[in-house]
């Protein structure tokens, strides 16, 4: 029964909506002008991208290599982009540069139609494996431990079958232990999960090598909480990406929300507005014995985390 709920709760994960465009803004330069849109409960300043030109991969690119991502990790996330974009297409991307992402919508049944016709046995890359991608490096696993992984099995089919090899059998392993499912007691109470988080993390001695540091990359880690009646409760990793700053003082989300849908580049004023964009689009559990998701930075509660109900 354990496995049957986590791979249902994940499920509706895979099915959340992201952002698509509704009218092209051409990027000139590395600096770029936010755009008022509701998302949650606020106005908030952000533009996107779908990495489909060659100034938006090098603006990412660049922004990732001074925030200390090593070349081999951006060339593997290219890689998985130029792939994705290539087999969608542009008329169901943002062709070139970034747009406001309000009132945006994905057409998924044409991209999934587009994908399954280019890739019929390979699912894609989602959130995890793009994060991965690009941080494992930044992060250590002393002691590895896959219990637990069961709602990661489509995670395992799609690095099975992609036709880019990412990772080594150790970064499977570690992948695996880092985002396996963290038993926990069934409270609503965040502060008793995030000590559930670090307690097991100090017992895989997971670390951060770069956290603190403003400069560098950080992991924005959404965690969920699965607890139905009569079974184990659980937390797990729903959503991750990854957090850069920018030259002009903003802050770079980088995220695939799913298999399916499209990478996206977000460009944020600052974390407040990024955490009511995570907690807006995953906070949608009312009156349920769950917890609200909470987001950390690495090790750490995200400073500007706040319960967006």
């Amino acid at each position: 029964m354990k496995k049957i709920f986590l791979l249902s709760i994940i499920s509706l994960v895979f099915l959340s909506s992201c952002f698509v465009n509704q009218q092209n803004t051409e990027t000139t330069n590395q600096t770029f002008n936010g755009t008022v849109g509701t998302i949650g409960k606020k106005r908030i300043s952000v533009i996107y991208s779908h990495i489909n030109d060659e100034k938006s991969k090098k603006y990412v690119s660049d922004s990732m290599k001074n925030a200390g991502i090593d070349e081999k990790s951006i060339e593997d996330f290219i890689k998985s982009v130029d792939l994705y974009n290539k087999a969608i297409g542009n008329q169901n991307l943002l062709k070139y540069g970034f747009n406001s992402a309000e009132n945006s919508q994905n057409d998924s049944g044409k991209i999934s139609e587009l994908w399954k016709k280019n890739y019929p046995n390979f699912e894609g890359f989602n959130c995890r494996i793009t994060s991965y991608t690009l941080l494992k490096n930044f992060i250590k696993i002393g002691k590895p431990d896959t219990t637990d992984t069961e709602y990661l099995f489509m995670d395992k089919l799609a690095l099975k079958n992609s036709p880019i090899k990412l990772f080594s059998d150790q970064e499977i392993k570690d992948f695996e232990s880092f985002f396996s499912a963290i038993k926990t007691p069934k409270t609503k109470d965040i502060s008793v999960h995030l000590k559930s988080v670090k307690d097991d993390w100090k017992k895989k001695e997971i670390t951060f090598l770069n956290k603190g540091n403003p400069k560098k990359a950080s992991l924005i880690s959404v965690f969920f909480h699965s607890n139905q009646a009569g079974e184990e409760s659980y937390l797990f990793i729903g959503h991750i990406g990854i957090l850069l700053p920018t030259a002009d003082s903003k802050f770079m989300f980088i995220e695939k929300v799913s298999f399916e849908e499209p990478y996206q580049m977000l460009i944020f004023n600052n974390k407040s507005d990024l955490n009511e964009y995570l907690m807006g689009k995953y906070n949608t559990s009312w009156g349920q014995d769950e917890a609200s998701p909470f987001i950390m930075e690495n090790d750490k509660l995200m400073e500007s985390y706040k319960d967006a109900k």
